[in-house]
């Protein structure tokens, strides 16, 4: 039962991420739409992808500042719901502690992803993340996944090439 708990909510996480993600790309989230504009046109452009060391936004742009708004309604809304539903305890925090610590590797593999040899270079699932998001930064209607694109193939947003 817990491996399932596990996987439903790492299948819950993925689609949050890329809702965030795809979110950060419209105007209508303002501030937020701001702070991440500034990630991809002043801090990675599409000539200047990676740095030796990650470029970090202003602080009120940073991840924790954008993703922690956001990572509250989802773990208020559905633990909610699931408390509502009477779902036993130990499941709701599964859910919430995969929620944030896939949130938080998003982040990190996201960073990663920007620095020139990164040690994480060495894995062919990290190069073909990286490859994949870059295409975002050069086309950003089209990838918002970090390590995981199977939403943007559900959505129509995947771009191989």
């Amino acid at each position: 039962m817990f491996i399932t708990v596990f996987l439903v909510s790492l299948v819950i996480a993925t689609f949050f991420g890329h809702f965030i993600h795809w979110a950060l790309h419209q105007r209508w989230t303002g501030p937020a739409y701001r702070g991440h504009m500034e990630h991809h046109l002043e801090l990675y452009p599409p000539g200047n992808l990676t740095s030796e060391k990650y470029r970090s936004a202003k602080w009120y742009h940073s991840g924790p500042f954008l993703f922690t708004p956001a990572a509250i309604v989802i773990l208020g809304t559905v633990g909610g719901l699931l408390w509502a539903l009477e779902t036993p305890l130990w499941a709701i925090v599964v859910f919430g502690v995969t929620l944030v610590g896939f949130g938080l590797l998003n982040d990190w593999v996201h960073d990663s992803q920007h620095v020139t040899n990164h040690w994480a270079s060495r894995f062919e699932w990290f190069r073909r993340a990286r490859t994949l998001h870059f295409k975002h930064h050069r086309n950003m209607k089209s990838n918002f996944g970090i390590m995981f694109f199977g939403w943007d193939r559900v959505f129509g947003t995947f771009r191989k090439k």
